[in-house]
């Protein structure tokens, strides 16, 4: 069966006005926009807020991911710039609910018509390898202990 995938677009601020270079130092900014609403938004692996969120960050390469049960995880690396800022839209698949069991089959369930039980004594259905131990005339057995002793026993 195919996973889902999750879509994101990242989208990078317009390029700053000729000037002096923003200090190293200088933070940049990370908008996470998308759905569900509510699913967590993750930064090098922590914790960083949910969804829809905008975040300060150092400059540098993180790794954003995006989660939330029942939907595929969104994961993707990112380089912020100093001063820069970073959008990214995510939409995250719903993940199918695992199929349920199917009911128990039924043991009080009425035979089908065809249905007959096998008789002992007789060859139907491998039946000849059991006695009846009730059955004296055909065991030959002469008290009700005898014939419980071994119903299994070959004549």
């Amino acid at each position: 069966m195919k996973q889902p995938t999750s879509a994101a677009r990242v989208v990078e601020a317009p390029a700053r006005p000729a000037g002096p270079a923003p200090a190293a130092d200088t933070p940049s900014e990370l908008t996470v926009q998308g759905s569900p609403r509510g699913a967590v938004v993750l930064l090098d692996g922590g914790p960083l807020g949910t969804l829809p969120l905008s975040h300060a960050l150092e400059a540098g390469t993180h790794t954003v991911s995006v989660q939330r049960e029942g939907f595929a995880s969104y994961s993707q690396e990112i380089t912020l710039r100093p001063g820069a800022s970073l959008a990214i839209q995510v939409a995250l698949a719903a993940v199918p609910a695992p199929e349920e069991a199917s009911a128990p089959t039924r043991l009080d369930a009425a035979p089908a018509e065809d249905w007959r039980p096998a008789r002992l004594g007789s060859e139907d259905a491998g039946a000849s390898a059991l006695r009846d131990p009730f059955a004296a005339e055909a065991q030959g057995a002469a008290t009700p202990s005898e014939k419980l002793a071994d119903p299994f026993a070959n004549p």
